[in-house]
């Protein structure tokens, strides 16, 4: 009986141990993790709405950085920008952008006019999250709806 007991217990220690030695980091993003390209603009006021499929603007969500990047070509890297981001469960609040040089230090976008074209109208953005599934994404500010769809 005692020997029973000592081989269950050195199963749960062993099971513990190897829950503990894995590290597992999960973002809890949810759906809003992937790459993501802007496939429309709408502007509220006007109700003007603008194709965005052939722009090659995308956003990279990962843990709690978005990268959102143009790619000129298939084989450009393109221009990327970095924000670190804050969601609540309609809201996406994203920090000051960096232009992020890839062999050098990134640096602090302080021209709001380099971001309208990826649909920001301000330098630290929050957007109302509008729709968010693991196919579509919809976002917006005061003036602009951003569709989104996922890779």
């Amino acid at each position: 009986m005692e020997k029973e007991i000592m081989k269950r217990l050195i199963f749960v220690l062993t099971i513990c141990m190897a829950l503990v030695a894995c590290d597992i980091e999960t973002s809890g993003n949810g759906d809003l993790d992937g790459f993501w390209q802007l496939r429309q603009v709408d502007t509220l006021a006007t109700e003007g709405t603008t194709d965005m499929r052939q722009s090659m603007i995308y956003w990279a969500v990962q843990n709690r950085l978005i990268e959102v990047r143009l790619l000129e070509n298939e084989e450009s890297n393109g221009t990327g920008y970095l924000f670190h981001f804050d969601r609540t469960d309609d809201q996406l609040n994203l920090s000051v952008p960096y232009l992020h040089l890839r062999d050098e230090p990134d640096e602090e976008v302080t021209d709001l006019e380099v971001m309208r074209p990826f649909g920001f109208d301000a330098l630290q953005q929050s957007f109302a999250i509008k729709c968010l599934d693991n196919d579509k994404m919809i976002l917006e500010t005061q003036y602009l709806r951003l569709h989104f769809r996922k890779y």
